[in-house]
């Protein structure tokens, strides 16, 4: 496993974007790689280790922690999942519109286009890019 430097921007609609910068882990697979790498207190998400795995049409974000989920990101694919944190469990949909995955030369670059929707509250819009970058 080698080290990798992670870099994320979420957008939406009408805010600023937030970019977090992250130093993490890489490995690659025959079928998919994975990324790994701790969040950190900027994010509000301190004590959580996430994991990303890619594959050649979807990807996975798995967190662990303090809060425990899996979100999946396919183009044109409605997720029902569960965020489970210490204090309680709060069901959301997270429906991706456009997913592009891009192996490049040192690693990936990834934007996804999705609408979280937490059940029975609101409903987001959101782009993520993420830039993956071997060292």
């Amino acid at each position: 496993m080698g080290k990798a430097t992670i870099y994320i921007i979420n957008k939406k609609p009408d805010e600023e974007p937030i970019e977090v910068v992250y130093k993490g882990s890489y490995s690659e697979g025959k079928e998919h790689s994975v990324v790994e790498y701790d969040e950190s207190d900027l994010t509000g998400m301190e004590g959580i280790r996430t994991r990303i795995n890619i594959y050649p049409d979807h990807m996975e974000i798995v967190r662990t922690g303090n809060l425990n989920a899996r979100l999946k990101f396919k183009e044109g694919y409605i997720d029902s999942i569960l965020y489970k944190m210490q204090y309680g469990t709060i069901a959301m949909e997270v429906s991706t519109e456009k997913l592009d995955i891009r192996k490049v030369e040192n690693g990936y670059d990834i934007l996804v286009r999705y609408d979280l929707e937490v059940k029975g509250d609101y409903k987001d819009k959101n782009d993520m890019s993420i830039r993956i970058v071997k060292s």
